[in-house]
């Protein structure tokens, strides 16, 4: 039932905004927002369907982490 209303709600979603991109010829943003409701529905189904989803905070934390040290080396901000 829940998968039923999801789908309901995204299509709804869609319906009030692909026709207004198409009508005013926002191609780049029809293809931005294709791609963003693509990631969107692949997220919620997952979370939905209790699908083994990846840790974005890991990810992001592991590209920052060598920046963060790297700037207090050169800050010198430990001791």
């Amino acid at each position: 039932m829940e998968v039923l209303l999801l789908m309901v709600v995204f299509a709804i979603i869609i319906g009030f905004e692909v026709p207004r991109l198409l009508q005013n010829e926002m191609y780049r943003e029809l293809i931005g927002f294709a791609l963003l409701m693509f990631i969107g529905m692949i997220w919620s189904f997952g979370l939905l369907l209790d699908l083994p989803l990846p840790n974005f905070i890991q990810s992001i934390d592991a590209m920052i982490n060598p920046l963060f040290d790297a700037m207090v080396q050169v800050l010198h901000l430990k001791d």
